[in-house]
């Protein structure tokens, strides 16, 4: 199973029917250190455990199962900046 950070995303990211599920989004995509991290509404990737932005370049693939359906999305980011997210399944 392997260790993983946890997501927090601002809905503005997120598809309408998902806006009530911005917490609890689960990523290997990071230090896989058991951190939470967020995307705010600006896009900026944080580590929230650190309150300190992160350089990061790449995507960052994060999913979640909801009501039985597991969503997942990747997310392009440069520099700590998140450019646009979009949905894989």
């Amino acid at each position: 199973m392997g260790m993983y950070d946890e997501l927090k995303v601002n809905k503005k990211w997120l598809p309408k029917e998902l806006e009530n599920y911005e917490e609890g989004w689960q990523t290997k995509s990071l230090e896989q250190g058991l951190d939470l991290y967020q995307i705010d509404v600006d896009g900026e990737l944080r580590n929230h455990n650190r309150n300190e932005l992160v350089d990061y370049i790449g995507e960052i693939e994060f999913h979640k199962r909801i009501e039985n359906v597991r969503w997942e999305f990747k997310a392009w980011c440069v520099n700590g900046q998140v450019k646009e997210v979009i949905k894989i399944s």
